[in-house]
């Protein structure tokens, strides 16, 4: 399925996975834990209504960068009220806004062997996927 567990090649690589309710959150925090890199780069964004503690708790811990978007959704938790309560947990978090923003800021910050995830939402991850399909799409120039 698009956007589930979904790896992009390249340097780094890019996860996406909706990961919108504490138990997927759960069972991608346990697939990270076989997926080798350097370092994490989270960027994340959920919408309002849900549990977004128990979406952040089982993912934080495995992050070494955290970027907080808002989902392009009229129920998208703004990305200040979710840095917000990353910063709860103790991590340092970049509030990004966007999706598009996010993402250019998880690619300045991450090096060759780093992993970048995007998750807690499918309207996030959607909106990451059509910008990196768009950003690794070269026509032929025959």
């Amino acid at each position: 399925w698009p956007g589930r567990m979904e790896m992009f090649p390249g340097r780094p690589r890019v996860l996406l996975d909706g990961a919108h309710n504490p138990a997927g959150a759960e069972a991608l925090a346990e697939a990270l834990k076989d997926i080798p890199r350097e370092a994490l780069i989270l960027m994340i964004g959920v919408v309002g209504d849900k549990d977004v503690n128990g979406i952040l708790a089982p993912l934080l811990p495995h992050a070494d960068g955290i970027i907080a978007v808002s989902p392009a959704v009229p129920r998208g938790l703004p990305s200040h009220e979710l840095a917000e309560r990353c910063r709860t947990f103790g991590h340092r978090t970049v509030d990004a806004g966007g999706g598009s923003a996010g993402l250019k800021i998880a690619f300045s910050n991450s090096s060759a062997n780093d992993l970048v995830l995007v998750c807690g939402s499918l309207f996030t991850v959607g909106e990451a996927r059509a910008q990196i399909l768009a950003r690794s799409f070269e026509p032929f120039r025959g």
